[in-house]
């Protein structure tokens, strides 16, 4: 079983390693390089330095978020937080699985007086919302968005996939929430899944649902939950603006209002593919929302290039101080951490 297990994470890591290495290859014998760096030279300092600004301050905003799941919400440190918080973002943006939940969870549960399994629950949680929000977005704004003349040819069935590809993923995320919410509803799922699944799943069923719901102890607080939801959109409202201001760099001179949200719906669809520091897929959905409005080329990579490497390097280098700051990089911490998220797992 262990064996097993190794396996499908070396398959995992080798396929995120072999994508990587494809589109790197892909992108050196279908564009001008020299052009891309004289894109990236030429574009507006104010406005580059402008998004990493930003970018940090949603770092520490999904941070200020995530203490309303927690009661009350003062009851947990800041500082503990955004440690854990952004060790899991560093984790997350180097390695192609996004262990970063388990080690964000695995933190806080160190630093402060909570359970592991709780404090794992508001991590799915906010996942989870995030998920309804976006789906939300992604929805309204694909409907609405119209192919124009100046749009690539095969939008159209990119919009519509799109579309049902939301629609499947909020029924799915809303399932989630109203089995997270209701105990005697989460009982009967569990003995239906036991029903049907091998019986070695029992104890994994259990604790994935029970785990999950206790963090969800913020929906009995109506206004505080409600106020998540705003946040939420605010948070994702904000990333889009992250990217007109890159647009604004890049001297996009139009652009219309649903722009950059159509940029971030598809660069989800990225986000999606687990490969070691997004390299590749966000790239490849970047340049496909960019050429939607007909940028295209290497000013098309060039922006992309550039909006990845300000991410990247925002959010791996403030986890890696603290990281280093809390003696997190010690040769003890690996091991504790692997045989946590194997409990968690199994």
């Amino acid at each position: 079983m262990m064996s097993s297990n190794r396996n499908k994470t070396g398959l995992k890591i080798w396929a995120g390693i072999i994508i990587v290495l494809c589109f790197t290859i892909w992108a050196l014998y279908s564009y001008d390089f020299r052009s891309v760096l004289t894109s990236i030279s030429q574009a507006n300092h104010t406005f580059i330095g402008l998004a990493v600004l930003l970018n940090i301050f949603l770092l520490y905003f999904r941070v200020f978020k995530w203490r309303f799941f927690f009661t009350p919400p003062n009851s947990i440190s800041f500082y503990n937080m955004s440690l854990a918080a952004f060790s899991a973002y560093t984790l997350n943006m180097v390695f192609p699985a996004r262990v970063g939940l388990f080690l964000q969870a695995w933190i806080l549960s160190k630093k402060e007086s909570i359970q592991n399994s709780s404090a794992l629950g508001t991590v799915v949680l906010t996942r989870v919302l995030d998920g309804i929000v976006i789906a939300s977005i992604g929805i309204f704004v694909l409907t609405f968005v119209k192919k124009g003349s100046d749009t690539v040819e095969f939008w159209s069935p990119v919009q519509k996939v799109a579309i049902i590809f939301f629609c499947l993923y909020l029924l799915v995320t809303l399932a989630f929430f109203i089995l997270g919410t209701h105990q005697t509803l989460h009982l009967k799922v569990s003995k239906i899944l036991k029903r049907f699944l091998p019986k070695r799943f029992d104890i994994k069923i259990e604790n994935t649902i029970l785990s999950f719901q206790e963090g969800m102890s913020v929906v009995n607080y109506r206004s505080r939950f409600i106020l998540i939801l705003i946040f939420t959109f605010i948070f994702w409202s904000l990333c889009a603006f992250w990217i007109y201001i890159f647009l604004k760099a890049f001297g996009v001179e139009q652009i219309l209002f649903l722009t950059p949200f159509v940029i971030l719906i598809l660069q989800v669809f990225g986000f999606a593919v687990p490969v070691p520091g997004n390299i590749g897929p966000y790239h490849a959905a970047t340049i496909i929302a960019l050429s939607i409005y007909g940028i295209v080329g290497e000013h098309a990579l060039s922006i992309a290039i550039t909006m990845h490497g300000i991410m990247l390097i925002t959010n791996t280098l403030p986890g890696i101080f603290y990281m280093w700051y809390e003696k997190l990089h010690n040769p003890d911490f690996a091991p504790e951490l692997i045989t946590q998220i194997k409990h968690e797992k199994n």
